[in-house]
């Protein structure tokens, strides 16, 4: 339409547009809207997927919340109510933090203070993190010019440094705490472990004749160096929060993902049944070596049903005597693999690849529907968004885009034979016929559409994220009035009284306790006279078992002080 500037696709290939877009100084005049184009497809995003992807997010969440709190109890009770049971919960499931034991022989005793100080850890964690750096100038190919030659032996180089000073720290551990306390900490096991993993990649890296394992496993073996950069999680408080939440999060995770794998199998189920020989290639399923049966079959020889693997997928055998016999014109590529054949160029067919292959650019053999366990790989990437509309689209019938291109009514596989003639089914789509193209295309969009709907947002983006977004709310949040930063603050205080757990400290350092409690819990750097102080161990009501105080029973008193301090405030700001 040359008054409105649009091109219709394909048009100006016909005859019908010499000259309809032409100025009158015989230039062509074509003009795009390139800013509108952009502030559309932006405006879209906006609103399309960031709105209305949260929008359902957000309802999924709400009801995955409310049926939650209706299975713990909480649906009837206020924010500060849920709040103090959640806390009682952490409670009861704490326990008090463990101090190592002083060797009893005086020349161990040097090697127990400095393997148990600040100062250690932080030598340490800095050596691990120099160690991350020296691992980024390592190279794949040693046998290359002289400047890569010298990154690869500084690489080794180094790596036998670092082993040396994990070694050496090992070493004065095992000298400080003794093997039995060595081992009972995960991460001293973690740290021995990667010690001998550092001991095998060195020996192996150093053997100059042929090693005894395979060289894939060595890779795996170095690989495994880069996990040394886990123990700074040791140090790091905030990561221990959100590693702490996905742990917890992990019984809930696979109940939902026992979910997404049984939707995955129903649908693999359908889609398997309805588009395993969409975009079909002769030889794909394997190939017999006899001829078609016909009315003579039984003065025929029987078939050979020996399949060569160097054919991709499998044979198709819907019972014992029918295996595929391909009529059809095989690719060049088949005789070249498996019987060592060249075919000439007029006897070679048509296929839509380079590769002898009907393949397309999204439905391939890397994703397809031809069995059950690649349909469930595809549909795992579909469930993501990867990709799902062009899988689909390849899916459509034959007058849909280029699809008429790698498809055939008649050159589908062969699945039986009736009067001596092959039983051949369609290639294209779900194979119902060419006149029921608009219930295929109806099909198709259906089923990607359901399974996203459920899959994608209804499960990936919505119950997963939940689960993980609530374990995080009651471990990491500071909304509460009892964190689980309180709580871990608390069992740090407990230590300087109770170095080997034992749940219990003497009653007299109670006053201590809560001086050195940072608030809620304790009074931290507010001042109180001694009467203050008093007045509050006496409205705590902490049980005194015969001097002693318990753990529990102490931060559960703390606890409810911090709950009963949060409603009076409410009261009084009702009043």
């Amino acid at each position: 339409d040359a008054a409105q500037k649009y091109v219709s696709p394909y048009w100006l290939t016909t005859k019908q547009a010499d000259g309809k877009l032409l100025t009158p100084n015989g230039e062509e005049e074509h003009d795009t809207l390139p800013w509108l184009t952009a502030f559309l497809f932006v405006l879209w995003i906006v609103l399309g997927c960031f709105v209305l992807l949260n929008m359902v997010i957000g309802v999924v969440l709400d009801s995955f919340n409310r049926m939650q709190q209706e299975n713990e109890g909480l649906a009837m009770m206020t924010d500060a109510q849920s709040d103090w049971v959640k806390a009682q919960k952490e409670i009861i499931a704490k326990r008090p933090l463990k101090k190592p034991s002083p060797p009893r022989q005086a020349w161990r005793l040097p090697y127990f203070r400095l393997v148990c100080s600040d100062a250690f850890d932080l030598v340490v964690m800095a050596v691990i993190v120099v160690n991350t750096i020296f691992m980024m100038v390592d190279i794949y190919e040693p046998n290359s010019p002289s400047t890569l030659q010298s990154l690869w032996r500084l690489g080794f180089i180094s790596n036998c440094v670092f082993f040396g000073l994990y070694s050496l720290e090992m070493l004065l551990k095992w000298m400080g705490l003794g093997l039995r306390q060595y081992f009972k900490d995960a991460w001293n096991v973690f740290d021995f472990s990667l010690v001998i993993i550092t001991a095998v990649d060195i020996a192996f890296a150093s053997m100059q004749t042929e090693l005894p394992i395979p060289g894939g496993v060595l890779r795996v073996v170095r690989l495994l160096r880069v996990v040394r950069v886990l123990r700074l999680l040791k140090r790091a408080k905030q990561l221990q929060t959100i590693i702490a939440t996905v742990r917890v999060s992990m019984p809930g995770l696979r109940n939902i993902g026992l979910l997404m794998c049984l939707l995955m199998y129903i649908f693999a189920i359908f889609f398997t049944q309805l588009y395993w020989a969409t975009n079909y290639t002769p030889g794909n399923f394997g190939q017999t070596t006899c001829t078609a049966p016909n009315a003579s079959a039984a003065a025929a020889e029987p078939c050979d049903t020996s399949f060569d693997n160097k054919a991709s997928g499998a044979p198709v055998a819907f019972n014992a005597d029918v295996r595929e016999a391909l009529p059809q014109n095989l690719p060049c590529s088949y005789f070249r693999q498996v019987n060592g054949e060249v075919c000439a160029a007029d006897e070679a067919p048509y296929y839509f690849s380079s590769a002898d292959s009907n393949w397309g650019e999204s439905l391939n053999r890397h994703a397809n529907f031809q069995s059950l366990s690649i349909a469930f790989l595809t549909l795992f990437r579909c469930a993501t968004g990867e990709s799902f509309n062009l899988i689909m689209h390849d899916l459509f019938p034959p007058d849909w885009g280029d699809n008429m291109l790698r498809c055939c009514p008649t050159c589908g596989p062969v699945v039986d034979y009736e009067g001596g003639e092959p039983v051949v089914l369609s290639s294209c789509g779900a194979g119902w016929g060419a006149s029921t193209g608009v219930l295929e295309t109806l099909l198709a969009v259906s089923l990607f559409f359901l399974y996203y709907v459920l899959l994608g947002y209804v499960i990936l983006n919505g119950l997963f994220i939940g689960v993980i977004v609530d374990n995080f709310t009651n471990i990491g949040s500071d909304n509460s009035d009892v964190t689980l930063r309180d709580i871990e603050a608390f069992r740090t205080v407990w230590l300087r009284y109770d170095e080997k757990g034992s749940f219990v400290v003497s009653s007299q350092n109670l006053l201590a306790i809560l001086q050195q409690l940072p608030q809620p819990l304790g009074v931290g750097d507010r001042t109180r006279s001694r009467a203050d102080l008093l007045a509050l161990l006496a409205e705590l009501n902490i049980p005194d078992h015969g001097g002693y105080i318990h753990f529990n029973e102490t931060l559960t008193a703390l606890s409810q002080r911090a709950f009963c301090e949060r409603l009076n405030h409410e009261r009084l700001a009702r009043r």
